[in-house]
């Protein structure tokens, strides 16, 4: 009886397992047509638009009027502005991974070795705390003050899961949306009144702030619109 038992309990779990394979494949098998198709969609539309880049940069966007267009997938914007970013000038395709290792790990606000001192007078111009940048490039309470209302989205910002990334300069490395290729976007020399862009993807978002070199903005309205606008 006791060995009957154990073959009947052998037999569940093996069912069990045919049934787990089963539907895992018919699951791989359903995205495996789903991703075809896409690519299918993003051939035929760059034909039609006469877009050369890369099948693999882009996904299909759905415009207010129903209309279908292609865009860059945010991933591979966010990794090729931060890819610059880190190298400190354009980035190449072939060497963004290896870039990306040093990539910051964690949430916060981590702010590019460059911008570091500049970030943290601009911050004096705001709030009342005192901070300072780890070993590590995360803005950190030094000393926390009387806190006024900058301080305490900055709080917010610290101790949220998303990760900021702060570059203080006056271009950034985008991806020309025909070509699929790597541009440098001078939006400062385009528009001296801009505050910052931004590049988002999932719970990550890269803020470049303009150096203001040609000096057409009040750097403590600046600091000001960005820690306002930033969304936690």
């Amino acid at each position: 009886m006791e060995v009957n038992k154990k073959i009947l309990f052998v037999i569940l779990i093996l069912i069990i397992i045919i049934f787990m394979i089963f539907f895992t494949n018919k699951n791989l098998n359903s995205n495996n047509k789903e991703e075809r198709e896409q690519q299918e969609q993003v051939e035929q539309l760059k034909e039609q638009l006469g877009i050369t880049g890369n099948s693999h940069i882009y996904t299909i966007q759905e415009e207010y009027d129903g209309r279908k267009v292609l865009t860059i997938k945010p991933e591979i914007r966010y990794s090729i502005a931060l890819a610059g970013i880190i190298k400190n000038d354009k980035p190449e395709y072939s060497e963004i991974d290896k870039l990306l290792e040093s990539e910051p790990k964690g949430s916060g606000i981590w702010v590019n070795v460059e911008s570091r001192d500049r970030f943290l007078e601009m911050l004096k111009l705001i709030t009342k705390s005192e901070y300072k940048i780890n070993d590590n490039g995360f803005l950190i309470i030094e000393n926390q003050i009387e806190a006024n209302d900058n301080d305490k989205k900055l709080q917010q910002i610290i101790s949220s899961n998303k990760l900021f990334v702060v570059d203080i300069n006056n271009k950034f490395y985008s991806i020309d949306e025909v070509t699929g290729e790597i541009i440098e976007y001078p939006f400062e020399d385009m528009d001296p009144y801009t505050p910052l862009e931004y590049i988002e993807m999932e719970n990550k978002t890269i803020l470049i702030i303009t150096t203001n070199s040609k000096n057409k903005q009040n750097e403590k309205d600046i600091i000001s619109e960005i820690i306002e606008n930033v969304i936690i």
